[in-house]
């Protein structure tokens, strides 16, 4: 899917907004690229970035290369300090209806953390609208909406509506 067709679905389920949640070290060099980037970006360009978590799992899944966001601020919705660090970017939801055609929007059906040897694309990812509309929860933690993109940068552009500290 791309993101012309994503964000209409978004719509119907009222997510307005997205969120990104990183260390205020891997922060700083999204905010110097005005991009969120891949973790394999900033490796590979030898930028600054904390280990996360999920640096293991995002390799042997082969997302290492995949930019994340969230449809919640998981630091508000449960209350307690977000794993993936103290800065939290909220952005637009519109951002989706301007990408590039062919950019791949992904949103995961669970987190990759709980993703097995063996299962297939469609047993990790929503692979068509129609789909994504029927089981698409505003909210919920494993259903991350994630970027392929070749080179691997988000632009902010004019979508970045704020930075919260928590």
């Amino acid at each position: 899917m791309n993101g012309a067709e994503v964000y209409p679905v978004l719509q119907q389920k009222n997510i307005n907004r997205l969120y990104h949640a990183n260390t205020v070290a891997t922060s700083v060099t999204l905010l110097r690229l005005r991009c969120l980037a891949s973790r394999g970006y900033v490796e590979r360009n030898r930028l600054v970035q904390t280990d996360q978590y999920t640096d293991e799992v995002d390799r042997r899944f082969g997302i290492w290369d995949d930019v994340f966001t969230d449809s919640v601020d998981i630091h508000a919705r449960i209350r307690d300090r977000n794993q993936y660090g103290p800065v939290v970017f909220v952005f637009d939801a519109r951002m989706l209806a301007t990408l590039s055609a062919d950019i791949d929007v992904l949103i995961t059906k669970s987190n990759p953390t709980k993703w097995t040897d063996g299962q297939q694309h469609g047993d990790r990812y929503f692979t068509t609208v129609a789909e994504l509309s029927a089981g698409l929860c505003k909210g919920t933690f494993d259903q991350m909406i994630t970027y392929r993109i070749p080179e691997g940068l988000l632009p902010f552009g004019t979508h970045l509506q704020q930075i919260v500290l928590d």
